[in-house]
This record gives structure tokens, sequence and C-alpha cells, in this order.
């Protein structure tokens, strides 16, 4: 544990991130907690708790960073962050496993895809689409921008990563943790965006859609199928 302390701070994100923990039934054997300040009065949420686990059982690291008005504030969003983060590693694990035990039976089979609308409102701003993917404990969003592009917005863990369909992402609110991804979407129907994961063994794809001119989202299920989220038509 590093950074500020007082007002029990250090305490109270230790036995955040622990229960956090065992509410995976998990154990880590590295735990680095880091809570800072920023000295400039004029940010908006100068607390910042990040934590850096490696966690018996996956195979890769988790990372996690929050930010918010205080300390506290930033450990109980990191928590928030630590819940979702541990639960998509576990299920790409499993996923993974299934996925190798299943393929001598589903070789050559066709997988359906399985249509679903992530995000259904009206447009919104990058500080919105962050506060709604926050809130419904997802990893990814497709939503339509004030400006009228779709875009994705995934949930790095240590921030986000904002993609848009013609590789220029709307700007994001001045000291938030969005990373632009300059890459256009590729143009795709259903069943080319299927193939592609299929051989590219990728876990998701973002692409546009000749049929509606729409962002897509495609993503692997573990059993095999795929879910395709759009913005509301």
């Amino acid at each position: 544990m590093r950074g500020v302390h007082g007002e029990g701070i250090a305490d109270y994100a230790t036995e955040r991130v622990t229960s956090t923990l065992a509410q995976h039934g998990l154990t880590a054997h590295r735990v680095h907690i880091a809570i800072c300040l920023h000295p400039d009065p004029a940010v908006a949420e100068p607390a910042e708790a990040s934590a850096d686990l490696g966690v018996d059982g996956l195979a890769r690291g988790v990372r996690v960073k929050a930010t918010a008005r205080t300390p506290r504030e930033a450990v109980d969003l990191l928590r928030h962050r630590l819940l979702r983060r541990l639960a998509t590693a576990q299920r790409t694990q499993d996923h993974g496993r299934t996925r190798r035990s299943a393929r001598g039976e589903q070789h050559g089979a066709r997988h359906r895809v399985v249509a679903h609308s992530r995000y259904a409102a009206d447009p919104v701003s990058v500080a919105e689409a962050i506060a709604h993917l926050d809130e419904s404990g997802a990893d990814n969003l497709v939503f339509t921008h004030t400006s009228g592009i779709d875009c994705l917005l995934h949930d790095a863990g240590d921030g986000y990563d904002l993609s848009a369909l013609d590789g220029v992402p709307p700007q994001a609110p001045a000291g938030s943790p969005v990373r632009p991804l300059h890459l256009p979407a590729p143009r795709l129907t259903e069943t080319q965006g299927r193939l592609r994961l299929e051989l590219s063994g990728a876990e998701a794809l973002f692409y546009v859609d000749p049929a509606d001119r729409r962002g897509h989202l495609l993503v692997r299920r573990p059993d095999g199928d795929f879910d395709d989220y759009a913005p509301d038509r």
C-alpha cells in the first residue's frame, strides 16, 4: 500500500480489495494498491486509486484504476471496477477452456448470431456513455455520440478505450482516462464479421454493417454463439 494515508484509508482500501477477491472465491499472491491526490485544486476528481493484482488461477495480472473527488470515493469505484474485471477475467479463462474442449465436437459447425441492443437511448456525450457503462457493469458499450457517429467504449481497467466508425473518436472530457483509438471500423456483413471472429480467434469485433450503416459489436459467447450489440435502430 502506497500513497495517501490518514482517515483509515489504507485499511479501508485493503479491506475493499480483499473482500472483492473473497466474493469471487479468489486469492492473490501479489497486491499493490496506490492512492494519490492530484496537487492541482482545479482538478474536479483529484483522488486516484489503483490496484495491481497477481491472482492465483488467472493467467494474467489484473489492473484497475479509478478517480473521484475523495480517496474513499475512489476506492469504492475501484472496488466496483475490480468486481467487473475479475468476473470478466474468469469468464474469459473459462471460455478458453470451453472452446478448447469443445473444438473437436464443434468442428465445421456454424454458430448462430443472437441480436441484442446493448444501449438503446438517444445520442449521448462521452461523459454520459462512461457513466452508463459504469452503472451497467459491462465491459463494452456501443452508443451513438451527440455528433451522430456510432462509437464503442471499452473499459480496459486502467481507463477506457474509445473507438468510432470513421476512426476519429469524439473528444472526451478533459482529465478523463479515455484513450482514443484512431482505427476505422471494418465494413462487414454480419456473416463476414462472424467468420472473421471464427478465423482470428478474437473475442470481439467492432464493425459497420453496410445493411444499416450502423456500428455493431460482435462478441463471442462461451457456448460458441455470438451476441451482436448495436445502438437502437
